[in-house]
């Protein structure tokens, strides 16, 4: 009975070595023309691996118009210049953030000429997460170009950006998974031999 206890203790103990994905994100309303905004997402582990860095400006990105973009800095690692007339390379006009790239890129008409909702998932390699998770937050500035205004055709102008990535385990999880799994072949190996 008290082998079966400290089995289902730390058995009860190892899913934190097997976490699932964690998403943080914040939004940001746009009020006014050239506004600048930063964000800091914080509750970040030491590590982490195949994450995502998504970001969504909704506003006066219109296509085509080279002057109406906004411009990242993650970290002190940048600058990353989104939007503007730069679709053929993705919205990107510049990226001068090593191991970020960008996986996907959409542009939608939210029914006016001056209201379009432009959105970016970008890949990081695992070592730049853990640079921007080392103080266990991942703070970042946009500042949007002068010729972006705020018009509100279909609600409200917002930037919005989102973390997405799996934590790595402690070594104290993966041990205590590790020894749960060996004492549950213990258990049944006396199973058979009784």
């Amino acid at each position: 009975m008290k082998f079966r206890t400290t089995l289902l203790a730390l058995m009860l103990a190892a899913p934190t070595a097997f976490a699932a994905p964690i998403t943080i994100s914040k939004t940001e309303t746009i009020t006014g023309s050239h506004q600048g905004f930063s964000f800091s997402l914080g509750g970040l582990p030491a590590a982490g691996k195949q994450a995502k860095f998504s970001v969504v400006l909704n506003g006066d990105y219109t296509t085509g118009v080279t002057s109406e973009f906004a411009t990242l800095v993650l970290e002190g690692f940048g600058p990353l210049k989104l939007g503007g007339a730069w679709d053929n390379a993705k919205g990107v006009a510049l990226n001068n953030v090593a191991g970020l790239s960008v996986d996907s890129y959409t542009v939608t008409n939210l029914g006016h000429s001056d209201d379009i909702q432009r959105s970016w998932v970008f890949s990081l390699t695992d070592s730049l997460f853990k640079t921007f998770a080392a103080d266990k937050t991942f703070n970042f500035t946009v500042q949007n170009s002068a010729q972006v205004n705020n018009y509100k055709y279909a609600g409200s102008d917002f930037v919005s950006a989102s973390l997405k990535f799996e934590p790595v385990p402690e070594p104290t999880s993966l041990a205590l998974s590790g020894l749960g799994l060996a004492l549950v072949a213990l258990a049944r190996r006396r199973r058979k031999s009784a």
